[in-house]
């Protein structure tokens, strides 16, 4: 009779302590998911030189920095600085073509912002200025990974 006892007592045991673990397991869980997300969230940063396939058709630098917008008010990006400097650049929403035309941003969208300058600058660090609701935000990328080296027809 006591050998029966001691498994059992040794599978109660290991049950409860498993379901201790789970139930704080559930708490941090939802912890998390009620922390307010981050108004603009950097997937990536890269930067290619990129070489003309003509002669004298110049040379330069692209950098591409992807970003999810978590804000649910309306975000408007202001402009990007490399090097201290503002750059040109261009907004694209994930999916959709490249063009000229504003584009509307709303919560979740992944948008591309890309600057593309006849300069070779070698950095590993820009700054996006954007606004949510009229107020002025700054997203600091502190790493850009360069890839390599593109010919372009």
């Amino acid at each position: 009779m006591h050998a029966f006892k001691l498994p059992s007592l040794c599978l109660l045991l290991f049950l409860l302590l498993s379901a201790e673990k789970c139930e704080k397991s559930n708490v941090n869980k939802e912890h998390t998911s009620t922390q307010k997300p981050a108004d603009l969230v950097l997937l990536e940063a890269t930067s290619m030189k990129w070489v003309a396939g003509i002669k004298e058709g110049g040379s330069g630098t692209e950098y591409t920095f992807t970003v999810v917008v978590g804000a649910k008010k309306p975000v408007a990006i202001l402009d990007v600085s490399i090097n201290g400097e503002k750059q040109e650049y261009a907004v694209i929403k994930q999916g959709e073509p490249v063009s000229n035309m504003p584009v509307h941003i709303e919560q979740h969208d992944t948008l591309h912002i890309r600057v593309s300058n006849e300069l070779s600058i070698d950095t590993t660090q820009a700054l996006i200025n954007y606004s949510i609701g009229g107020k002025t935000h700054q997203l600091e990328v502190n790493e850009i990974e360069i890839l390599e080296t593109q010919n372009r027809p």
